[in-house]
């Protein structure tokens, strides 16, 4: 994160971030595959699935330590950006669904919010849920990789 700013009227939080030269998660991982099935190299390996799940999980651990919920974790549409290939560096994005819950309480929403595919089995039953769901769509995007 390059700044931020606050908009106490509006209660919003805007973020600047520094340019992701590579694009999201989702377009690496297919640019990958693509000259994988040309047979000029290997796709995403296994230490690089190992490294960027670690990534995610560390920048979710520090999220989730500010007592926020982002909701909407998944490797497209600029949620996980690549900084770098060599090493593969990934920085989590987009906190616009992203909510305040306190330490040690669930929170509920009456509706669905996130991405279906990545969302939490508490979160698309609208049932009390934690930071915790978040969880979830880090093991799919893993599963993906």
């Amino acid at each position: 994160m390059e700044e931020f700013f606050v908009d106490a009227e509006l209660k919003t939080i805007h973020i600047v971030m520094p340019m992701s030269p590579r694009g999201d998660l989702l377009t690496y991982l297919i640019e990958r595959k693509r000259v994988a099935d040309l047979g000029i190299e290997t796709g995403i390996t296994e230490n690089e699935v190992r490294t960027t799940a670690h990534q995610i999980c560390d920048a979710m651990r520090h999220v989730h330590a500010l007592g926020l919920i982002h909701y909407d974790l998944k490797p497209e549409e600029q949620n996980i950006l690549v900084f770098s290939a060599e090493p593969l560096w990934v920085k989590v994005a987009d906190f616009g669904l992203a909510d305040r819950v306190a330490p040690g309480m669930l929170t509920q929403k009456n509706y669905t919010i996130g991405s279906a595919s990545y969302m939490a089995p508490e979160i698309v039953r609208c049932r009390p849920h934690n930071n915790k769901a978040d969880s979830w769509g880090v093991g799919v995007i893993v599963h993906a990789m």
